[in-house]
């Protein structure tokens, strides 16, 4: 095949300098090898997403009654492009996948994983920096909380503070927070919880 080109599902990444959670409707990011890219987006999050993007790219917007998927094929045959490899993001939903599969029949499909997978691994001076500050962060908060807790405090209890901790420093962050024999389990138990002496917790 001599083109090849990638749907990006934005599931919590910054391309193009975006973070975005992940949703029901297709928020897509199209990357022919040649050409430019598209970014493919429900209507009633234009706005939204406009206002988050750092990076001139052209923009389609797909309304309720139109298909998403016929959009990111229609944007690579506008380039030409209608033969060859498609690589889906690993996180992107089947349904996604299975219906872009259909509006461009003339493409193959694989997973992008080795691509994807290889960008994330790889990380410059400045991300490094990034996570370190996070670390750190994250060790305050944690030496703070520590220092706050008092017997008979509930799971609950101890998560808002660590919520609290990363509101203090204007970030973002929490925790699961596990107590006694709930601790064991991976997700915990919905049997209540409260902090006593000798207590083991995650």
């Amino acid at each position: 095949m001599t083109r090849s080109s990638s749907l990006r599902g934005l599931h919590c990444t910054t391309s193009p300098g975006i973070r975005w959670g992940s949703a029901k409707r297709l928020v897509g990011l199209v990357i022919p090898r040649t050409g430019h890219p598209v970014l493919v987006v429900p209507a009633f999050e234009e706005g939204r997403l406009r206002e988050k993007l750092h990076l001139p790219i052209e923009v389609r917007i797909w309304q309720e009654d139109q298909s998403p998927t016929k959009m990111a094929a229609a944007a690579l045959a506008d380039q030409n492009i209608r033969t060859g490899r498609i690589g889906i993001e690993e996180t992107a939903g089947f349904t996604f996948f299975d219906h872009l599969r259909n509006a461009g029949p003339g493409f193959d499909y694989a997973s992008a994983a080795s691509v994807t997978i290889a960008c994330r691994a790889h990380k410059s001076a400045h991300e490094l920096e990034l996570m370190r500050l996070a670390c750190g962060a994250t060790f305050d908060v944690f030496r703070a909380t520590f220092a706050s807790l008092k017997e008979a405090m509930s799971q609950e209890d101890i998560a808002h503070l660590i919520e609290a901790g990363f509101a203090k420093m204007n970030l973002h962050g929490g925790a699961l927070v596990l107590l006694g024999a709930s601790a064991a389990l991976a997700h915990g138990t919905l049997q209540p919880q409260k902090l006593k002496e000798g207590d083991c917790g995650s």
